[in-house]
């Protein structure tokens, strides 16, 4: 099932805040992991907000030889 979870919740916004401190921008929201069907059941099961965090640097090269 499709899983979408609000940018706004109290989880959420303490992850903003503390992404914002690390690196000093504001963070970028983006709709992902359309590949990850785990997420769906770790927030049905656990019943908590479910969030993914994409960190890498510009020449980390993911998914590229």
């Amino acid at each position: 099932d499709p899983y979408i979870v609000s940018p706004t919740g109290r989880l959420a916004k303490a992850a903003l805040k503390s992404l914002k401190s690390a690196f000093g921008h504001e963070p970028v929201l983006l709709r992902e992991g359309g590949s990850i069907p785990i997420v769906e059941h770790f927030a049905r099961i656990l019943k908590v907000d479910t969030y993914l965090l994409g960190l890498a640097l510009p020449d980390d090269n993911l998914h590229s030889p």
